[in-house]
């Protein structure tokens, strides 16, 4: 794996930012008359990490398929279910034509490293102000689901030197420990880059649904994911353009905070390790999260504790679904729960005329 990886690593920082590039918004998918949905999932396994049994990974589908159907009143049913090693990944990302690796891959602040530069820290404010401000969400929802006080008037500045600081910290605190190879969480390999995963969705993998136990964690330039900050960088799961998946996104979950033990964890309020039962009922349950963003382009209703889009700003997951679990949070109910409220995109690049990403 290293012999594919790790020159990846070297061509981003070198080379990038030659290529222009435009955005392009996602459509949302037409799902009313597709009943039952038909969903391709795949499980991506790394050695590296903590994984689960075949029975659990069932256990964890069914649940979501449960969720999906109360909270949404949509019938999910997987037509397919593989799965695969890290070789998979490796030679999806082969298909890829370099520069757009390559030009992804740079606007991360992490990449190929467990520690962040000091030019990157400096550097981290301002880009995750300009972030805030763009994404459309009240700075008063954005205090309110960080658990600052309301009443010091928070400025967007203020903000985004918090989540700097608190980014960092936790960031560095888990990428450090040690994976099963005794080896650090972070480091020689992509695969803990959200923009990596991103760039998987130009290839041709054909799922609807990507579960791995790999961490997804790296904190980016130009995504200001306002709980992943909070997790140090640490994301559950995430949706973005696919260029092969009927709905014209994929989801990606890791169920790396269910299983691994982690230093980190413990300032993420996670609680003791979950069960093989409860990463069935907890993880299932998160995972319709992504079937939101993935099948409505749902945004994220902070501050509305009794919607499963509001996402958790730790991994304190068992404290999140206590106050989703029974909650009625209908689709249209608020601006963030209208459907394409996440105006999702795809992006194209382009040299001399050139296209150099796949057809959509």
């Amino acid at each position: 794996m290293l012999r594919v990886a790790l020159p990846l690593v070297a061509l981003t920082i070198c080379c990038a930012g030659a290529f222009a590039q435009s955005s392009h918004r996602l459509s949302v998918p037409n799902v009313a008359d597709d009943t039952p949905i038909q969903i391709r999932v795949a499980y991506i396994e790394f050695s590296r990490f903590p994984t689960i049994s075949r029975e659990t990974l069932s256990r964890l589908i069914d649940a979501s398929t449960n969720v999906a159907k109360d909270k949404f009143g949509i019938e999910i049913r997987i037509s397919e279910l593989v799965i695969l090693n890290a070789d998979a990944v490796a030679k999806r990302m082969r298909e890829m034509p370099e520069q757009i690796t390559i030009n992804e891959l740079s606007r991360s602040y992490t990449l190929g490293s467990s520690k962040i530069s000091l030019k990157h820290v400096l550097e981290m404010p301002d880009s995750i102000e300009q972030c805030l401000r763009n994404n459309g969400i009240p700075l008063k929802k954005l205090v309110s689901f960080v658990q600052l006080p309301e009443e010091k008037n928070f400025t967007y500045q203020e903000l985004a030197e918090y989540l700097t600081a608190v980014a960092v910290k936790r960031y560095e605190l888990i990428a450090n420990d040690s994976a099963s190879d005794g080896l650090p969480v972070v480091g020689g390999t992509p695969y803990n880059e959200w923009k990596m995963w991103q760039v998987l969705g130009y290839s041709n993998l054909p799922y609807e649904v990507v579960i791995t136990n790999q961490p997804i964690l790296s904190i980016e330039r130009d995504h200001c994911s306002i709980h992943a900050l909070l997790r140090g960088g640490l994301s559950i799961g995430g949706t973005t353009y696919s260029k092969k998946s009927k709905f014209g996104t994929y989801a990606l979950f890791s169920i790396f905070p269910f299983v691994a033990e982690n230093k980190g964890f413990l300032e993420l309020n996670r609680g003791k390790k979950f069960t093989a039962s409860e990463i069935g009922e907890y993880a299932g349950a998160y995972l319709v999260h992504e079937y939101g963003h993935m099948l409505f382009h749902l945004g994220h209703p902070f501050a509305r504790d009794e919607c499963v889009m509001n996402p958790a700003p730790d991994l304190n997951v068992r404290a999140w679904w206590a106050s989703r679990s029974r909650g009625k949070c209908p689709i249209g109910s608020s601006p963030q729960m209208i459907p394409g409220a996440a105006q999702l995109s795809r992006i194209e690049y382009e040299n001399s005329n050139k296209m150099l990403n796949p057809d959509p």
